[in-house]
């Protein structure tokens, strides 16, 4: 619903049908009390200048929400070929866009109902009814101010890059929250398990082709306690199954019913395209996208690939100090339940900053910053061995980028950058303790 722009307009435009015989019922009821006189501040409308407003309101409405519509269609042809096209979802997403144009299409719907409203062979003008709709343009010239401003900031690449961020954050915080899953109390119970799967255990299978996009986990967790089952996720959100792929495997086999089959298939989602609800690896994508499309040669933007670097070291930088995901769900009473294998950070790290390099390599700058931030992300780690995995990356990727950069100087740039970093971290590590360690 979120993406979706014909929900909230929908939505207003039932609104201004309420609105318009609300306001009619009024303007009745203020008729026959007399609270309208001649003599009354309030103005007062001659049936045929009645008819006049409403109806300049009206097709001015018609006229600006093509305008409106127009601007949006061209904001989106932008970022599909400025940001890429999986970006699209966070201009959809825009809920300032679905109000804009819900406020246009409400108000020339509210003013066109009234029209007909307006009689002269009774002599019924509907005064506060036409007073309302006057307010109702004013408010959509403000609305249209909005607009413009809004679309002329959303286009910023400053702007998307902090949204992409945004909605990368809180896909961490669902993802990686403080606490996620729990250790078994029988480690050989889990041990057990997992080769149970691989001997004799039922394949749940995909009705459909598509990409996992949501995996209800607590939905899961119930229909194996309810069923004294334990199930494996062989398919983690962001991966594609075609039609009859294995989602889960389940055992004890012989539990396994249509039922409990349909019960289990309804906890995951399918869908055309991948989102970033639970799918970690799309978020960080979004951001490489932005940084790709910078360094291609049409664009060749380098200080937009560096702030995406920058955006993803925050990112990870949260990761790193998170504890380590549990595989294991067990149920109140400690019983094994669910396991599913958490995204593993050396893969989250490889997906955010290995296109980068390949594509960005040749340019000093953004290979320096690279590096640095491999090493902020280092002085985050929860443990001495994670640090040091991050220090044999970033020299693995300092030996690649090495043989990218064509002059010398920008060798020496990169490789002084580096090595201040790794001081730093010496520095702050205080003799083998992070970043992380030092608050705990």
């Amino acid at each position: 619903m979120r993406s979706s722009y014909w929900f909230i307009p929908s939505l207003m435009f039932l609104g201004a049908i309420i609105l318009s015989i609300l306001m009619v019922r009024l303007d009745i009821y203020v008729l026959r009390n007399n609270f309208i006189t001649d003599e009354s501040w309030f103005p007062k409308f001659e049936a045929e200048a009645a008819r006049s407003i409403l109806s300049t309101i009206a097709s001015g409405m018609v006229t600006v929400a093509g305008v409106v519509f127009s601007l949006t269609i061209v904001s989106l042809q932008l970022a599909s070929s400025q940001f890429g096209p999986r970006l699209l979802r966070t201009f959809m997403n825009s809920l300032g866009n679905q109000i804009v144009l819900g406020t246009f299409t409400a108000t020339f719907l509210y003013c066109l109902i009234l029209i007909g409203t307006v009689r002269d062979r009774i002599d019924f003008v509907p005064q506060l009814s036409v007073v309302t709709g006057i307010l109702l343009g004013v408010i959509d010239v403000a609305v249209l101010i909005f607009f413009i401003h809004h679309v002329a900031t959303s286009i910023r690449i400053e702007s998307l890059i902090a949204t992409v961020t945004t909605d990368l954050r809180t896909v961490i915080d669902r993802i990686f929250p403080v606490e996620i899953g729990e250790e078994p109390p029988d480690r050989g119970v889990a041990n057990d398990a997992r080769l149970q799967f691989d001997k004799d255990s039922a394949a749940i299978r995909a009705r459909s082709s598509g990409y996992v996009r949501h995996v209800d986990g607590e939905m899961l967790l119930a229909i194996a306690r309810h069923h004294d089952l334990v199930l494996h996720v062989d398919r983690k959100p962001g991966d594609f199954v075609v039609e009859g792929a294995t989602l889960f495997r389940v055992v004890p086999s012989e539990r396994v019913t249509e039922e409990v089959t349909g019960r289990i298939l309804d906890s995951t989602v399918l869908g055309r395209d991948r989102t970033p609800s639970q799918d970690m690896d799309f978020a960080l994508r979004q951001l490489v996208e932005v940084a790709l499309r910078a360094l291609s040669p049409g664009i060749n933007d380098p200080f937009t690939a560096v702030e995406c670097v920058n955006r993803l070291g925050e990112a990870l930088c949260i990761v790193v100090r998170r504890p380590e995901p549990s595989a294991y769900r067990v149920d109140d009473n400690g019983v094994l339940r669910v396991i599913a294998e958490p995204l593993g950070r050396p893969e989250m790290i490889r997906t955010a900053f290995d296109p980068i390099a390949r594509a960005g390599g040749s340019n000093g700058d953004v290979a320096a910053r690279i590096l640095e931030i491999i090493i902020t992300i280092a002085t985050y780690a929860k443990s001495r061995p994670a640090r040091i995995e991050l220090i044999e990356y970033a020299n693995a990727l300092e030996a690649q980028m090495n043989e990218q950069l064509a002059l010398p100087r920008d060798r020496n740039a990169v490789a002084t950058r580096f090595a201040a970093a790794l001081r730093e971290l010496q520095n702050e590590g205080r003799g083998g303790k992070g970043v992380a360690e030092q608050e705990t």
